[in-house]
């Protein structure tokens, strides 16, 4: 097997960078498109957060009840 480099069938590390770099264009495209479904002036609320506010919303209700 003369004449084979020692990175002999790799792919080459400029390849990975264009496949990487189209991975991330596609997620980025992908996080502006579910962004754009919601009405301006409103965000997507962490998890742990959007139950925080429900508890305090709770309270606030209680409070005047």
């Amino acid at each position: 097997m003369a004449g084979r480099t020692k990175n002999y069938g790799k792919v080459p590390a400029y390849l990975n960078k264009y496949k990487n770099q189209a991975v991330e264009e596609q997620k980025r495209k992908a996080d502006e498109l579910e962004r754009s479904k919601h009405p301006p002036g409103t965000r997507l609320m962490p998890e742990e957060e959007r139950l925080e506010t429900l508890r305090d919303l709770k309270e606030a209700i209680e409070e005047t009840k």
